[in-house]
């Protein structure tokens, strides 16, 4: 069945590898490849005034095609692009190598990695709760968020269920949990009757 005009294919724009795999695509490309070979292209010897399909694609090239600039337009165009600065076109890492920042300035770099502004929102309103004596576990972007949080006798502790012990330094600079108790269950099989 024909596709519908106006309905683009499912593969337009996508290379022969990605439609039939890498090695069909060797196959495909190879195949034309020799079904070309010894044979002349259609417009050979063919000019804009001899062949009207010539002169046709001729109407159709860029409009640039062919023509030199001035020594003024090249003057003009490099004395414009030195007054960019040296970083256009650069990658932003590149670009940014070499600059020196002040001690003030890269210590509110780190800080801004840390916390987004909802972050220091939640821990401005936990200062508020601690000081009227609420103990507060902040979740926060990047925080390590336990399996399960259980509270025994007044201590609080973050119970990570795990098939591995994978993350122990995950905890490292945390002090809102008195304790982090793994559980570390035996692997097993998907699908296996044991447990």
């Amino acid at each position: 069945m024909a596709r519908p005009p106006g309905i683009p294919s499912k593969n337009k724009g996508k290379a022969v590898e990605e439609i039939y795999g890498v090695e069909r695509a060797k196959e495909i490309r190879h195949k034309c490849s020799n079904s070309r070979k010894g044979k002349a292209p259609w417009n050979k010897g063919l000019t804009v005034e001899t062949d009207a399909r010539v002169a046709q694609n001729s109407q159709n090239s860029p409009r640039n095609k062919g023509k030199h600039h001035t020594q003024k337009w090249k003057e003009n165009m490099s004395e414009t692009m030195q007054k960019r600065p040296i970083t256009w076109g650069a990658k932003i890492s590149e670009a940014k190598t070499g600059i020196a920042f002040s001690d003030e300035h890269r210590s509110q770099l780190k800080e801004a990695k840390k916390l987004n502004i909802h972050d220091q929102l939640v821990l401005q309103h936990l200062a508020d709760f601690e000081k009227d004596g609420y103990r507060c576990i902040p979740i926060l972007r990047g925080s390590p968020l336990p399996d399960i949080v259980a509270i025994k006798d007044s201590k609080v502790y973050a119970i990570e269920i795990e098939r591995v012990r994978t993350k122990p330094q995950k905890y490292a600079g945390v002090h809102c949990y008195d304790d982090i108790i793994w559980i570390v269950l035996p692997w097993q099989r998907k699908g296996s009757k044991n447990g």
